[in-house]
Order: structure tokens, then C-alpha cells, then sequence
């Protein structure tokens, strides 16, 4: 009965309409007359003889279609069928897929670089992490090593190569995105609005350069925060990552005000059915 099921595409047809019929009975057989009952349980065990006996594929059908004669005279008619269908799955689908995340295996990103180098969290390249500390530091500091770490930050960034094509899917599924921006006008950076957000996610983020607006789109994976000015200096991006942007910030048209490559953090699976039944071993 398998292999015929699987080289025959008539007998997976005729299976496939007769868990259908199957489960429309199910459905309204409360509210169908024994005689209704009655003609497609009929229709429906003919149809299954035919496909356990090994008959031809024109008697298969035949059957296949008296069971669809049967259902149509019989079985009440949904409205909007094939979107009760659709949600139905949709709905069974959900149900499974929390039940695993519940139960059994739970999938986690590490979304920041703070449990380095236990877990590796997002990360970004160039950081400028470093330069903001020298900015926002109490102590003085040598201007000449301000503006040293600040030139190898920029030089960096410039070095920075996007690719292009497959390489850039490749990154992609690897876990690595680029985030570019050009300035598309002279001047000052007037304004950073707040993100628009979706469920948990940023979405974009629009900046306003020389009285242009541009909008960022930021790629998955990005961490936590998306730009924020504080105190007019330093723009966080996201546990740990930094960019040099801030309000005030002159940019001539073509110039890269954003270029830089994110890393995405470990992905872990978590065992959530195991330590149930026993304790965790040192290491795991």
C-alpha cells in the first residue's frame, strides 16, 4: 500500500479527498440525518476498498468522484472554505511550534556582547566604543591620543568592504549584515527621530542631514537599541556596538555616515525537556 501510494499519484489523490470527506463527517456529523451519515460512510468505505483491493485507476477515480458526488449533496457547505482552511493550519501549525519551544527545544540569540567570551553577543565592525569613552572621560586626556584613536576608527570604516552578490548572502547566512548609509546632502545632522518598531524588532530609523530626511533600515539581527543621541555626543547602537554620530555632526553629500558590519550573536537551542529528569553537569 505505501509504495503504490508513492508511485501513484491517483492513489494519493484518492487519499487525500478521502481524509477530507473523513474529517468533514467528523465536523458536522451532530447536525447530519442518519441517512446523510449513512451515504457518505458508504462512499467513503467503497473508496477505500478500491484503493486496499489494487483496482485500476479509472475505478479509483470513479469512487473518488461518487464520494464527491455524496459530500456535495449531503455535507453543509462552508462559507469562505478556503480561508477556514488556511487558518486551520495556520492555527495547528502554531500549536505544535509552542508546544516544542515549551516542552522540548527552545531556540535563543545572545543579543548583546556583554557575556563575552562565555557567549558571543552582537558585535560590530568598526566600534567606536572607545572613542566615546575618551569623549565622555572625567580625566584629562592627551588630544593627540583622542584624535589618534579617532583617525584609526575612521580608517577602519573606510576599509570597510561591503560584498556584493552571493558573498553577500553567504555573509548573510552566516550571520553577518551590513548597515550603509551615504549622506545625500550637505550639512549638519539636525535630527535622529525615534525608532519605529515592530513586536520586538526596529524597524528604521530616519535621520536628518543639511534638512534631508534619510531612513535606516536595519538589518536582523541588530541587538537591542537602535540609534539614540545622549547628550548630544555619543550614539549607542545596540549592547555594546557604537557608531560616531551626533546631532551637530557635518557631513558633505557622498560621504559614509554609516558603514559598518554586524555580526549576529550565538544562537543556542536550550534543552528544556533533559534536566526534567536529571540535574545539569558541570560544562553543559
Amino acid at each position: 500500500m505505501i509504495i503504490r501510494w508513492l508511485f501513484s499519484k491517483t492513489v494519493r489523490e484518492a487519499c487525500t479527498v478521502k481524509k477530507h470527506y473523513r474529517r468533514l463527517l467528523a465536523a458536522q456529523r451532530d447536525q447530519l440525518s442518519a441517512q446523510a451519515i449513512g451515504a457518505i460512510e458508504a462512499a467513503v468505505a467503497n473508496l477505500s476498498q478500491a484503493i486496499t483491493s489494487r483496482a485500476n485507476k479509472g475505478a479509483i477515480r470513479i469512487k473518488v468522484e461518487e464520494l464527491q458526488f455524496a459530500g456535495e449533496k449531503w455535507l453543509k457547505p462552508y462559507p469562505n472554505a478556503a480561508w477556514r482552511e488556511n487558518v486551520e493550519v495556520l492555527l495547528v501549525a502554531l500549536a505544535v511550534a509552542m508546544a516544542i519551544r515549551t516542552f522540548f527545544l527552545q531556540p535563543f540569540k545572545i543579543p548583546t556582547g556583554s557575556m563575552q567570551p562565555t557567549l558571543f553577543g552582537v558585535t560590530s565592525e568598526p566600534n567606536f566604543a572607545k572613542v566615546e569613552f575618551w569623549r565622555n572621560a572625567e580625566i584629562p586626556v592627551e588630544k593627540e591620543k583622542i584624535q589618534a584613536e579617532i583617525a584609526a576608527q575612521f580608517k577602519e570604516r573606510n576599509s570597510l568592504q561591503i560584498p556584493t552578490g552571493w558573498e553577500r548572502i553567504k555573509q548573510w547566512f552566516e550571520g553577518n549584515s551590513y548597515l550603509h548609509v551615504v549622506a545625500e546632502a550637505d550639512g549638519q545632522v539636525q535630527h535622529i527621530s525615534p525608532p519605529v518598531r515592530f513586536l520586538i524588532f526596529n524597524i528604521k530609523q530616519t535621520i536628518v542631514i543639511g534638512g534631508h530626511a534619510q531612513t535606516i533600515w536595519f538589518p536582523p539581527d541588530y541587538g537591542e537599541q537602535p540609534l539614540q543621541v545622549r547628550a548630544g555626543f555619543n550614539v549607542p547602537v545596540g549592547g555594546g556596538q557604537h557608531i560616531d554620530l551626533y546631532e551637530g555632526h557635518v557631513f558633505h553629500k557622498g560621504e559614509d555616515v554609516i558603514k559598518m558590519e554586524v555580526s549576529a550573536g550565538d544562537h543556542l537551542f536550550v534543552d528544556r525537556m533533559s534536566y526534567n529528569f536529571r540535574k545539569p553537569e558541570r560544562g553543559e
